[in-house]
């Protein structure tokens, strides 16, 4: 048998009697439609008796007043007997009408239309009589005709009273039939009302009220922990409802049965503590983080457990808890049996319902360890920071001072109490300092705090923490270097200047003597005037080498831009290096691309020579060097490659700095000065170009310099 769905009942519940009312309805309105028809018909058949009575009235009266026009030849007589005939032929022709289609009631009416037509004549013959000049005469006719008249009216009454008796049965049977109908209606109808009303609420009842009650009782036995009833039957919503509240059945004892197992294994201590503090329920884990038995604690109060440092403080929390019905959240230690203590972090809230503190204890003790061990290396730092050599600025974005080390104080003469909050400005008498300026070395005048000033060289680095970030200066004080450098420069110029005009002298000397302006000079002589002339060479190369380095600190270091042709300075520069190429041994390949460029044709000349020389002195014997010059984007490259011994990739940004030398694995150095790859570097900058080197060790060397080819100074 087909199950319905809960809405297709209320369907039912609701259409069933509605079509059973709808018809209903429509039989009555059936009925009280035929009950109208009838009621015309009634109002036709009244109608119909009045106009024969009417009829039979109007026949009198023309019989009366031609009686009386016969025996007085009354005009006012006639007048009315004209009007009484003339009412018939209206009373016939309205006969006519009701009668309509009713074929007896026709019949009856054509034989009272022929006893009128009779009626109407035998009056017409009696008028003729009554009119001849024998007045006599006339009465003796209308004598003989007043006993047909009289016959004939008879007949009329009797077909009148045919249709009226007609029409009066005609009423009667339908009164009879209508009020029967609509008993038989009205009883029916009822009697199906009151049998579907039963039906229904039976159906209804028994698809509902037992299933339904089902439901409750199920409801009942959840509160209460019992077994639930089996499923409802049927597939209907209330069916469908009642497998859901079996499957939430399910899902709350699956959820429950999880709860307790969340409770059992959790690594946490679970516990629950009654208003008077002692434990009313424990979680297994005590076993593993307390080293106490749970049903050892049940009954027991909380605060003997407790590390006695922290009962009383702990004992105010909970009661405070307790009287606020809030949350709180505390660290305390448990004192285990073996009188070990673990740290533990509480969070507590109090229920009013159960009447009791529900807690959840955390072990921190590795938490308190990591944070014992942080804070000892926190001081480890702090101790380092207290004893660097050098002063230690940390600062907030805005510039702020925020903590100095001792150093500072040292340094600036003043206490971190009075820098702290400060600007750092206070200690920096030059432009304020630029943030963004990160892992560079930068030279500023310090200001102590009696005003006076003194050089310092800083760096300044960025860090964040969990509030924000911060910046870190450290600072030295330079005074001493500068002094030294000062000494450096002031020597420097001295050498260069008091050699320079003597070493001239003796170079022009030198070389009279060789050409034989004071005599001649043996051949052992002359090699001996001849290294001299060299060693003098050697010298002048090294005093111009600090006059240009000395112009180059000082930013005295001049550039003459005029159009040049490279191919032109590469090609001055290999006639220069060509001999001690020679000498060397090593030749030199030449690769350029000519284009004309805007630059001090002399000093780039300086930097080729001296990269060739650099090359020719490190290559091996019979050993090939590589110059290339090429130009792209506007820029001119210049390329020196050797195969000699290469340049550790730790110095090969170090040999562009003064007085460095790069050193072999074998610990050599090659013989110079160290100025000349800074002077080519300064040379090729002022020019607003680059220099470097790529370089394998025991492979060669690749230096190159690009500039552009239109020098602006």
């Amino acid at each position: 048998m087909r199950s319905f769905k809960l809405p297709q009942k209320l369907m039912i519940l609701v259409s069933v009697p509605l079509i059973f009312g709808l018809l209903f309805t429509a039989i009555l309105t059936v009925l009280l439609k035929k009950a109208d028809l009838e009621i015309r018909q009634e109002q036709r058949a009244k109608s119909l008796i009045s106009q024969a009575q009417l009829l039979t009235l109007c026949t009198n009266d023309a019989l009366i007043y031609m009686g009386g026009y016969s025996a007085t030849h009354s005009k006012i007589s006639l007048s009315h007997y004209e009007q009484s005939c003339a009412e018939t032929v209206k009373v016939q022709t309205e006969l006519h009408r009701l009668v309509g289609d009713d074929m007896q009631q026709k019949e009856i009416l054509k034989r009272i239309d022929s006893s009128i037509a009779e009626l109407i004549e035998i009056f017409k013959q009696t008028k003729e009589g009554s009119d001849t000049p024998q007045g006599y005469r006339g009465h003796i006719i209308a004598f003989k005709l007043y006993g047909m008249v009289q016959k004939n009216q008879s007949k009329l009454r009797g077909e009148l009273n045919e249709l009226t008796a007609d029409a009066k049965k005609q009423e009667e049977s339908t009164k009879a039939d209508i009020r029967s109908a609509i008993n038989v209606v009205l009883i029916v109808g009822t009697l199906l009302n009151i049998l579907l009303t039963v039906v229904l609420t039976l159906y209804l009842g028994q698809s509902f009220g037992k299933r339904l009650n089902i439901l409750t009782d199920n409801a009942m036995r959840l509160a209460s922990g019992e077994e639930l009833n089996p499923p409802a039957k049927g597939n209907d919503e209330i069916a469908e409802l009642d497998a859901i509240f079996h499957k939430m059945a399910a899902t709350l004892a699956e959820a429950s049965r999880k709860e307790r197992a969340t409770i059992e294994n959790a690594l946490d201590v679970i516990c629950s503590i009654e208003s008077s503090g002692r434990f009313t329920n424990v979680s297994p884990a005590a076993k593993t983080v307390w080293s106490y038995e749970p049903s050892d604690l049940v009954g027991r109060r909380y605060i003997d457990i407790l590390a006695k440092t922290d009962a009383e403080r702990i004992r105010r929390i909970i009661e405070d808890t307790v009287a606020k019905k809030a949350t709180c959240s505390f660290e305390a230690d448990v004192v285990r049996p073996d009188a070990t203590e673990v740290a533990m972090l509480w969070t507590a809230r109090w229920s009013d319902i159960e009447k009791s503190l529900f807690c959840v204890a955390h072990d921190i003790s590795e938490r308190k360890r990591a944070e014992n061990l942080i804070k000892a290396s926190e001081e480890r730092i702090r101790s380092i920071i207290r004893h660097l050599p050098v002063g230690t600025i940390s600062i907030s974005p805005g510039g702020t001072i925020e903590s100095v080390n001792p150093k500072i104080e040292e340094l600036f003469e003043y206490s971190e109490s009075q820098l702290v909050g400060s600007p750092i400005t206070k200690l920096l008498a030059a432009e304020a300092l630029n943030l963004e300026e990160f892992g560079r070395f930068t030279e500023r005048v310090g200001q102590k705090s009696n005003g006076n000033t003194f050089p310092v060289e800083l760096t300044l680095t960025k860090f964040e923490d969990l509030e924000a970030k911060h910046f870190l200066i450290s600072l030295q004080d330079i005074t001493e270097r500068r002094n030294i450098e000062q000494m450096k420069q002031d020597f420097v110029a001295m050498v260069s200047h008091d050699l320079r005009t003597p070493l001239g002298s003796i170079q022009a000397v030198l070389t009279l003597i060789e050409e034989g302006v004071y005599g001649q000079i043996e051949e052992r002589g002359l090699v001996r005037i001849r290294n001299s002339q060299k060693s003098l060479q050697r010298l002048t190369g090294l005093v111009n080498n600090l006059l240009d380095l000395e112009k180059m600190e000082s930013g005295k270091l001049t550039i003459v831009p005029e159009p040049t042709s490279l191919k032109a300075i590469v090609t001055q520069s290999l006639e220069s290096v060509s001999p001690h190429a020679e000498q060397q041994k090593v030749s030199i390949e030449l690769n350029c691309e000519d284009a004309q460029l805007t630059a001090d044709g002399d000093r780039l000349v300086q930097v080729v020579i001296n990269l060739l020389s650099n090359a020719i002195k490190f290559s091996t014997e019979n050993s090939t060097i590589c110059l290339s010059c090429a130009f792209k984007d506007n820029w001119a490259e210049v390329k020196i490659v050797d195969s000699g011994r290469g340049i550790p990739k730790n110095m090969q940004e170090l040999i562009f700095e003064k007085f460095q030398q790069a050193q072999t694995s074998d610990g050599k150095r090659g013989r110079g000065t160290g100025l000349g790859l800074p002077i080519c570097k300064a040379i090729v900058e002022a020019h607003g170009g680059q220099i470097g080197v790529e370089s394998e060790e025991g492979k060669g060397s690749n230096f190159w310099f690009r500039i552009p080819l239109i020098t602006r100074v």
